[in-house]
């Protein structure tokens, strides 16, 4: 089981207040509330009574900034699958940035700058691509791969999801990557007898 799922993503740079604001909205949705907040609000914690917390903060630079989201495998399990999804989605959805993903704790779908502009580098549970990352396939390559949902939204752009569980088993990550020509990039472990990496496949 992983120890959390993360959300991760690039896109214009926010003014804090929206950043707050919005993702307040969010988690007020779900029934969590603003416990703590730090950096002048771009660093929040959202939880509730017998809960762990989910934690969200806010990156700016000069012409991109981004948002990172943790939720704990324990957080995960509390809340359950369908809610963190929706927290997700909403984040997205408030921020409209470029790219959003969902990530691991060994940074397995944290999103690379050049992914931007350039080719995506990996497929995860979850992700968000604009109307211009959806124009590089087009609506029916993308509803023609094979993901568990594909949600295309009235502004061209759309959500993505695998099959399984973000902390336990994803399923079909090899297969959609495949369908839309992505090139995964290279899960690696070391041979516990010589040392040397080894090439794992992604599933």
């Amino acid at each position: 089981m992983r120890d959390f799922v993360g959300f991760h993503s690039w896109g214009p740079t926010y003014p804090p207040e929206r950043l707050g604001s919005g993702i307040d909205g969010v988690a007020a949705s779900e029934g969590l509330a603003l416990v703590s907040q730090k950096r002048e609000g771009a660093e929040r914690e959202y939880g509730r009574e017998g809960l762990p917390t989910v934690s969200f903060y806010h990156e700016a630079q000069r012409e991109n900034s981004q948002v990172w989201g943790i939720v704990t495998a324990d957080g995960f399990m509390a809340l359950g699958q369908e809610t963190v999804a929706r927290i997700f989605t909403g984040v997205a959805s408030t921020l409209q940035p470029t790219l959003a993903r969902s990530f691991d704790e060994l940074a397995h779908g944290v999103i690379k700058m050049s992914e931007l502009g350039g080719d995506l580098e990996f497929v995860d549970w979850f992700q968000y691509l604009s109307p211009a990352i959806v124009a590089r396939w087009g609506v029916d390559a993308l509803r023609d791969a094979p993901f568990a949902s594909v949600d295309i939204l009235t502004s061209g752009a759309c959500y993505l999801w695998l099959r399984g569980s973000p902390i336990d088993v994803l399923t079909g990550r090899r297969a959609a990557a495949d369908a839309l020509g992505i090139t995964l990039r290279q899960l690696t472990a070391k041979n516990p007898k010589t040392g040397e990496p080894v090439i794992i496949p992604w599933s």
